[in-house]
């Protein structure tokens, strides 16, 4: 995150059409774009409004969406976790404009409390993460993930499926 005097002020929230007008300006290098969508590409799919089961997240910082990604809780999480109370994150990205700040990795440590405040039941998180991206998955390693050895193919190659169990209260 950028040293300044104050903390900056992170937090999750979901889409909200003020949101749409930064969104749409997202950017990713090349080699990012292999293995996740922009924001755009990825609303588009989800319809307007999105399905009940797909839930479109921002990260704030200092209210400006600076990440996306969508927590779904349909039909394909089956592929991912026989856990029928977990939800599937798919779909992260980082402005390239904001990358190197510690979005992700803030993005990862928020996103628990989040669930439970919205998601109420869910239990799990499991994610995707290309064989070939390994900083995305570091970043979901240092965040708590892990890693119980189970590989999908995926468009792009072999994905390792990580885990992200959550306390229930």
């Amino acid at each position: 995150m950028p040293s300044n005097d104050k903390p900056e002020r992170l937090r999750l929230s979901t889409l909200e059409p003020g949101h749409l007008p930064v969104l749409s300006q997202f950017s990713l290098p090349e080699h990012q774009r292999r293995f996740t969508s922009l924001p755009n590409e990825v609303l588009k799919k989800l319809g307007d409004p999105p399905a009940e089961d797909k839930l479109p997240v921002v990260l704030l910082a200092a209210d400006k969406p600076v990440a996306f990604f969508v927590l779904d809780r349909g039909e394909r999480i089956a592929r991912y976790t026989p856990n029928q109370n977990a939800v599937l994150l798919r779909a992260l990205s980082v402005d390239h404009k904001e990358q190197g700040r510690g979005y992700g990795q803030a993005a990862m440590r928020l996103l628990p409390e989040f669930i439970r405040s919205r998601l109420p039941g869910v239990n799990e998180i499991a994610l995707a993460v290309n064989a070939r991206n390994e900083h995305a998955r570091h970043v979901y390693l240092r965040a708590g993930f892990r890693d119980r050895g189970y590989r999908v193919m995926g468009v792009q190659g072999i994905q390792h499926i990580l885990h992200l169990d959550l306390q229930i209260r």
